[in-house]
């Protein structure tokens, strides 16, 4: 059952303030949402917290499921523990995804929240876990290359993701069946952007995800793939992408 707790002053704290907050700090949040137009949230998720359900729970923030404007929002609460101290570079590094079509839209954002458009589906894992044999073959493919397409466009703006070799929750698959990065909170402008080969290891090479993606390409071991990744880290451009793609496609 999902629970609509209303009003914002109801909100726990245990989840607003997590994980432990001053009375002083958890009015000051709600008074924040309040300002938003944020008074209400859906009891609803995957995790527990306290006996709370929430849609995420990381290193940076919890993520709850809130209604704005007539629509189902996800909101990130910053951990009060987090080595992050504020949310305004996640929320930075987020609309510069954005303006590449990359990410959930950032609706709006400030040092203890971000309000994001939420993304209903399956995490990457659960998806390909359930969508195997022969006849899901080109669906698998076409997600995986959807998510290297997006890498790429991510080091052409410079933005570097951070985490690109582990995918397994990062990423959720909609039910239109594309895929969506979930949590720029490692993202960096002032490193050099690694996304395209991190990506690639992790699907292929370095994780569970190697197990239900490297069938569907036979040409993608590191031994084919190696000169290509080469050329491709002294010149990341539009020509040596397409022959990393070409690469694993052929064959």
């Amino acid at each position: 059952m999902i629970i609509l707790i209303n009003p914002v002053d109801e909100f726990p704290a245990a989840i607003l303030g997590y994980p432990m907050a001053t009375a002083l700090e958890v009015e000051k949040r709600r008074s924040h949402l309040h300002s938003w137009g944020i008074t209400s949230l859906w009891a609803v998720g995957p995790k527990n917290l306290g006996g709370f359900p929430v849609l995420g729970l990381g290193y940076v923030g919890v993520v709850v499921l809130v209604p704005w404007q007539g629509k189902s929002c996800a909101l990130k609460i910053r951990r009060l523990d987090s080595n992050h101290q504020s949310l305004i570079p996640e929320m930075q590094h987020l609309q510069k995804a954005n303006q590449s079509g990359i990410g959930p839209r950032l609706l709006k954002g400030s040092a203890d929240f971000l309000l994001m458009e939420y993304v209903a589906g399956r995490s990457l894992l659960s998806w390909l876990q359930d969508h195997q044999g022969a006849f899901q073959h080109k669906a698998r493919q076409a997600v995986v290359k959807n998510i290297l397409t997006q890498a790429f466009a991510l080091d052409q703006v410079g933005l570097d993701r951070g985490d690109m070799g582990c995918l397994t929750q990062d990423v959720i698959v909609d039910d239109r069946q594309r895929p969506v990065l979930l949590d720029f909170s490692g993202a960096s402008l002032n490193r050099r952007p690694q996304n395209l080969t991190s990506a690639l290891q992790g699907l292929f090479w370095g994780s569970i995800l190697a197990e239900y993606v490297a069938p569907d390409f036979p040409q993608g071991s590191q031994t084919i793939l190696r000169p290509h990744l080469r050329r491709y880290k002294q010149q990341p451009t539009e020509l040596n992408f397409q022959a990393i793609m070409a690469a694993l496609l052929s064959g």
